[in-house]
């Protein structure tokens, strides 16, 4: 797990996501990107994606799941799921037992 704390405009999202891939592509493993919110992973990782799998070979290009918000490497078996922590948060206080109860 690695948290980071840097300012902005750095170009955290595209070394990040290019990070993820190069990992997903050695071998097989499961990667987890989180963002605090889940209208983050469309704004700002979806096309930082785009961006690095532009010129990718075919034979090595992931397949991105929308439902599941999920990249697929066939190549490898790897996934990368992007996670907003939003909605994490509100799964977990909608099933936190409130006071009193």
């Amino acid at each position: 797990v690695a948290v980071f704390n840097i300012c902005r405009r750095l170009g955290k999202t595209y070394t990040l996501v290019l990070y993820c891939n190069e990992q997903a592509l050695r071998e097989r493993q499961k990667i987890r990107y989180g963002c605090a919110f889940l209208t983050d992973l469309e704004e700002f990782v979806l096309p930082a994606f785009a961006l690095i799998l532009e010129d990718c070979p075919e034979h090595l290009r992931p397949v991105y799941n929308r439902s599941r918000k999920t990249w697929t490497y066939p190549s490898t078996g790897s996934e990368v799921k992007l996670v907003g922590l939003d909605k994490h948060l509100q799964k977990i206080e909608h099933c936190a037992p409130t006071k009193g109860k």
